[in-house]
């Protein structure tokens, strides 16, 4: 009698892949958070691919990284989930440390690559030199879509067209 094989759980990548995002943090390099390379949309397929394929623990880690992130540029998001996955789902408080969000390829030996280097460079400095960073614009909808209550006395950013950004208590 034929046992049954365990199906492999998707990676990290896989479920980034699985909703149609590159799963390469320096092909958003120096983009800064824009709505264009990440949104709620997104971040509510890939919880529910966490939670389908990790558990509920492992989507509740992953909606405490996202509440905790500074700044949700597409190549920051993918390295901190990289780092949730690396720590078996269990939210640490890993913040990203990209500069400027400046994600560097590496060739085959480890080594980086000095062209994708300055390509990343050259699109911070001259692309993205609104310096927008629609963060919360990303953030909010996802929290309210699956329902997230935030603790009481935490505060919460909304962005106005009017005002920049507001603060909420709760």
């Amino acid at each position: 009698m034929l046992e049954e094989m365990p199906l492999e759980k998707l990676t990290a990548m896989n479920i980034v892949h699985e909703v149609g995002m590159s799963g390469r943090p320096e092909f958003y390099s120096g983009r800064g958070a824009i709505l264009t390379d990440l949104d709620s949309s997104l971040l509510t397929k890939i919880h529910d691919l966490i939670k389908r394929e990790h558990g509920d623990d492992a989507s509740k880690n992953f909606v405490e990284m996202v509440v905790n992130m500074k700044n949700l540029s597409a190549s920051d998001f993918l390295t901190c989930l990289y780092h949730l996955e690396s720590s078996d789902w269990k939210y640490s408080g890993f913040q990203s440390d990209l500069p400027g969000g400046i994600a560097v390829a590496k060739d085959r030996e480890g080594r980086y690559d000095a062209v994708s280097g300055m390509m990343g460079a050259m699109d911070a400095i001259f692309v993205n030199r609104s310096g927008r960073d629609e963060t919360e614009m990303i953030r909010n909808p996802f929290l309210e879509e699956i329902g997230y209550e935030p603790k009481p006395g935490s505060k919460k950013r909304r962005f106005s067209n009017n005002a920049g950004y507001t603060t909420e208590e709760f």
